[in-house]
């Protein structure tokens, strides 16, 4: 869901191969956390206790591309 409180759920093609890197950035480009993973897994659940209230970038890299989306959240 979007805006999020707590945790937020991302979702990709689960055939692809390799490693996948979630990047959450705040609007002002500083990364805020990196994490790598299987990209096989094919979702991740985004924990966002730790991040303050506002809007954040959130970038899923693979060797396919990079997509970004905006994430809203709400706080703690």
């Amino acid at each position: 869901p979007n805006p999020a409180q707590f945790q937020t759920r991302l979702e990709w093609n689960a055939g692809m191969q390799g490693t996948v890197a979630i990047r959450i950035s705040d609007l002002n480009g500083k990364l805020v956390r990196e994490i790598n993973m299987n990209a096989a897994a094919g979702s991740y659940n985004l924990d966002l206790s730790d991040l303050d209230a506002g809007t954040y970038l959130v970038g899923l890299l693979s060797v396919r591309g990079e997509i970004t989306r905006k994430l809203i959240v709400t706080g703690k």
